[in-house]
């Protein structure tokens, strides 16, 4: 391997563990650009372990982590149903932050990579940080939000709330309610890009045409014809080759 994996735990402001899973690559650098990776509703750290890997290998540092509550076997603290957007949201703030403390990370050359409700959380905490310079949103879930409308038609009266056959907290429907996701990601100013398939029926693609309205202009959505949501491996090499072009654009320009 041209890299070296180490893992370390996050200790937030409440004594709680996050489990992180840093990429190095091997060379005589002494900072390197980074990539955080986070994961999708109900998966874990290694569920974009390939890109992690796909970026080590071209010279660029990734991090992958567990959020707290992230799923039923996630490594991090915190029981799964009391996870939420908020509480991932707080998870990538501390996760960001401990990268930044890092001497070999260069701390003004960081990027956002997230999948499903992941890329949510990071285009959110892109939005309210100005130190991240890049975001890539994998099959984004903005449906999430109406979503929950739709299925809860009183957030007053919530038993027993499910997400995509799994047993959430209601502080789960309470901290996505009222959002509208669009009013948030418009505060983030740097070029995004957005990889969705147009076959995706958990997260229509739909709602990444509508979010790139709000984006900078230079914003761009990349659509993989006939993909759901998540990519068949005949699918990946269209999204590494455009992924990897952003990536040098947005981190390894002098």
């Amino acid at each position: 391997m041209d890299f070296d994996i180490n893992y370390e735990y996050v200790i937030n402001k409440n004594n709680e563990k996050i489990f992180t899973c840093f990429y190095v690559p091997k060379g005589n650098k002494d900072k390197y650009p980074l990539v955080i990776i986070s994961h999708g509703f109900m998966a874990n750290y290694q569920a974009l372990a390939n890109f992690a890997v796909f970026l080590a290998e071209k010279g660029v540092m990734a991090l992958t982590f567990d959020f707290r509550g992230g799923s039923t076997y996630s490594k991090s603290d915190m029981d799964f149903k009391s996870m939420s957007i908020l509480t991932e949201m707080d998870d990538l703030n501390d996760v960001i932050d401990f990268a930044k403390s890092k001497d070999n990370v260069s701390k003004d050359k960081i990027l956002l990579l997230g999948e499903s409700q992941g890329a949510v959380v990071s285009s959110f905490v892109a939005a309210k940080r100005n130190d991240i310079i890049g975001l890539t949103l994998l099959y984004p879930s903005f449906v999430l939000f109406d979503d929950i409308r739709d299925m809860y038609k009183d957030k007053n009266n919530i038993e027993n709330p499910y997400m995509l056959g799994y047993r959430v907290g209601k502080q789960y429907i309470l901290d996505t309610y009222d959002t509208n996701p669009y009013e948030i990601i418009k505060d983030y100013k740097k070029k995004v890009l957005i990889i969705h398939g147009t076959k995706d029926t958990i997260s229509p693609i739909d709602y990444s045409e509508v979010a790139l309205k709000y984006l900078n202009p230079s914003s761009e959505l990349l659509p993989i014809e006939g993909a759901g949501h998540g990519f068949k491996e005949e699918e990946m090499q269209k999204v590494y080759d455009r992924f990897i072009v952003y990536v040098a654009e947005m981190l390894l320009k002098k």
